[in-house]
């Protein structure tokens, strides 16, 4: 059994339920992180002077369950400085190159620290390797990298963008995804998948997009990520009368297809159907601009998970239009809230759907499908309720403590 495993990765996504599995089995040796409210650190310094929203995503850096000498930062001050350019909006080119240049850093120094405590296990973040698996495999050949791989593979990206191109007949999406036509980086993504010992895949479609890649393996692992459904409640609410209400959380860019969700939802009236989108956006952007006046049509901005709680109990129908995720962790709360889901078939969330039953799916860039769906939904309102209870129904086994089980058996395989 591996009992010295270190997991490592920059920012947060679902590497704190990764390390909590790991720390409750007391096989975790150490978190590594750019960014943690931990004591005396600049990010615990700083959240004493944040206000509101700030405030709350400095406090979210953190695990009561782990200790603070659980906790390893590494280069804090470059990581509070992309979350700074990121903020700041600066331009994807000049991101792109410091995130890479502290990013790689990063990773570098995760491996030298692996090897240098003699790991028996390193787990790293797909796109977060820059080399530092050919470093463990020169320096400590008997440890075993693990890659968590948590959105379908960049090569199959680019494709489902160029196809997504053909059909728009627009490059917007290139320009927004551009790093993926670089070919070096391009190229040390697929090494990735070369390099590590055994890879972490979220839903069948991540499965696949990594089989592309280096073929069927059994070195590809599948393990759903999962969902607190005591923190989700079915609400109550009319589901005959006012428009249909449809809502969708994540970044407002194409890559989550909301250029195709914006265009559809523009097509009916306020009285039929009504769209409110909780995510970051960019003013400037012409998905924002062609849409912000349309009466239908509301951008929230980044809200707190409070404020998308009370927007799951008073919607109707939860849309995912994304041309490529891993496992949409909004898609499962969305189910755990009693809403039926309509998405695409690269969203991860399609592992759960029935047809019928607790939602659709529809082929990814394919808006005349997804329009046909949200027009079934307008027929059959009566149908809605029940499918919501379904929908509750489905996420059963897709809690978090079956996901650290299955993630812990995996270790203990090791």
């Amino acid at each position: 059994m591996a009992n010295k495993i270190i997991v490592a990765h920059p920012g947060k996504q679902h590497v704190f339920q990764l390390v909590t599995a790991l720390k409750e089995q007391g096989t975790l040796y150490k978190f590594i992180t750019m960014v943690y409210d931990k004591d005396n650190s600049i990010t615990g310094r700083l959240k004493k002077f944040l206000k509101g929203n700030n405030q709350k995503k400095a406090a979210s850096r953190r695990l009561e369950v782990l200790d603070d000498n659980d906790v390893i930062l590494l280069g804090e001050s470059k990581g509070l400085f992309l979350i700074f350019l990121n903020k700041m909006g600066v331009g994807k080119k000049l991101s792109s190159y410091f995130y890479d240049k502290v990013q790689s850093q990063f990773a570098m120094r995760v491996a030298k620290y692996a090897v240098a405590h003699e790991a028996d296990v390193l787990v790293m973040f797909d796109s977060n390797v820059h080399g530092a698996f050919d470093y463990v495999k020169k320096h400590s050949p008997y440890t075993k990298c693990v890659l968590d791989v948590t959105i379908a593979s960049r090569p199959v990206m680019k494709d489902i963008y160029i196809k997504d191109m053909a059909v728009t007949g627009g490059t917007d999406l290139k320009e927004e995804q551009i790093y993926l036509w670089d070919d070096k980086r391009l190229n040390n993504f697929k090494r990735e998948f070369i390099t590590t010992d055994y890879m972490l895949a979220g839903s069948e479609f991540v499965r696949k997009s990594i089989e592309s890649i280096i073929g069927p393996s059994d070195k590809i692992v599948k393990v759903p990520y999962g969902v607190n459904v005591d923190q989700f409640n079915v609400a109550q609410k009319d589901y005959l009368n006012g428009p249909l209400r449809l809502f969708f959380v994540g970044g407002v860019n194409r890559r989550k297809g909301v250029h195709h969700l914006l265009n559809i939802v523009s097509g009916y009236t306020k009285e039929q159907v009504v769209l409110s989108l909780a995510g970051g956006y960019d003013p400037s952007s012409d998905l924002y601009q062609n849409f912000k006046d349309k009466e239908n049509i509301t951008f929230e901005g980044f809200v707190t998970r409070d404020v998308v709680a009370g927007h799951y109990a008073k919607s109707h129908i939860f849309v995912l239009p994304s041309l490529a995720e891993g496992l949409a962790l909004v898609g499962l709360e969305a189910l755990a809230s009693g809403l039926p889901v309509l998405c695409t078939e690269n969203t991860g969330v399609n592992d759960l759907i029935v047809e019928g039953s607790n939602g659709f799916v529809v082929p990814t860039s394919d808006p005349a499908a997804f329009k046909e769906n949200i027009d079934w939904f307008l027929s059959n309102r009566d149908k809605i309720q029940q499918m919501g209870t379904s929908a509750r129904a489905s996420v059963a086994n897709y809690s978090w403590q079956n996901y650290h089980s299955k993630i812990n058996q995996f270790f203990k395989a090791l």
